[in-house]
Formats: C-alpha cells, sequence, structure tokens
C-alpha cells in the first residue's frame, strides 16, 4: 500500500520548503559542466542514430535548468553529475512518454464553421459600435477569410434560428437581436 509506506507531507510545510528553496542559486563548477557537455553530446549523437530527431540547443538549456532544479531542491550549492544523469534521464522519460501517447487530436471536436463565421461577423458589430451589418459586405469579407459562400449562409441561417440576429430581406442587413 503505497499511503503506508510514505508519510503525507502538509501544504505549508511544502510551501515553506519550496520558498526556502527558491533562495538558493547553485552554480556549475567547471568540471561537472564538461561532464554536461560531454553527455550531451553523447545523447545528441545517440538520439541521431537512434531516432533521427535532432536535438536542439534547447534541449541542452532544460538539462542545465533541470539540474540546477534538482540541486536547488537538495539544498547544495553546486549541481552534481548525479543532478545531470537525472536531468537526462526526466528528459529520455518525457520523450518516451510522449512517443507513446495516442492522438487525441481527432477526438477533439473541431470548432464549427459556423462559430468561427459568426466570432468574426459578432467582433465586427463590437468594432463598428452597430448592430446592424451589410449582408453584401459581410459575404465579401468571409469569403475573403477563407471561408465559402455556402459556409456563410449556413451561419446565417444557424444563428437566426437561435435567435440571435434576424435578416433583413428588404434591406439586406443582418440585425443583432438585443
Amino acid at each position: 500500500n503505497f499511503s503506508s509506506k510514505f508519510k503525507k507531507i502538509e501544504i505549508p510545510i511544502f510551501r515553506c520548503f519550496l520558498i526556502e528553496a527558491q533562495k538558493i542559486f547553485p552554480s556549475i563548477p567547471s568540471n561537472i559542466f564538461d561532464f554536461l557537455i560531454y553527455n550531451y553530446i553523447m545523447w545528441r549523437s545517440h538520439d541521431k542514430e537512434q531516432y533521427r530527431n535532432q536535438i536542439c540547443i534547447k534541449t541542452f538549456i532544460i538539462i542545465i535548468r533541470l539540474s540546477v532544479s534538482l540541486a536547488r531542491l537538495k539544498f547544495q550549492k553546486f549541481v552534481s553529475k548525479n543532478d545531470i544523469i537525472e536531468a537526462i534521464r526526466l528528459l529520455e522519460i518525457s520523450k518516451k512518454s510522449r512517443n507513446k501517447l495516442p492522438d487525441f487530436s481527432s477526438k477533439i471536436p473541431k470548432e464549427k464553421i459556423e462559430n468561427k463565421i459568426y466570432s468574426i461577423i459578432r467582433n465586427l458589430s463590437i468594432n463598428c459600435k452597430t448592430l446592424e451589418l451589410e449582408m453584401s459586405w459581410l459575404e465579401k469579407l468571409i469569403i475573403k477569410k477563407g471561408f465559402t459562400r455556402e459556409e456563410f449562409v449556413n451561419c446565417l441561417g444557424y444563428y437566426e434560428e437561435l435567435n440571435i440576429w434576424k435578416l433583413s430581406v428588404f434591406s439586406g442587413k443582418l440585425i443583432f437581436i438585443r
């Protein structure tokens, strides 16, 4: 049982711990910095062979920041080799877990086209400080933004059914309902 092995830390105590840890600014000794550069180069060459994925300088900076944070959490004045090794391990695990995650992008509902067009029209109404907009002008603008005439007409009908606006055929205007 996980809860029986470890004692729960109260939130105020944990906050104090973090506040104290933030006061420490560990530095990286030159021999440790050489070790860091060597490991980064080895990791980068290994990664190119394995995954054909180029690791950029941002990764190096992430390793440095993680190493410094780990030393800070241990209240150390200097970053150790173990901090660097742990930072690299955390990054490797992070990359592996990212690659194993299923792609949920197809399950996330995309914003309806009608909603996008409505947002454009509503923002125009707000910016122009009017509740009445010319339909011909709106149609040209919406088509210019990359939507089709059919999508524009569907949006007009959809929001008219919701009583957000009404369409005046005689004046050729879209009128927001208060």
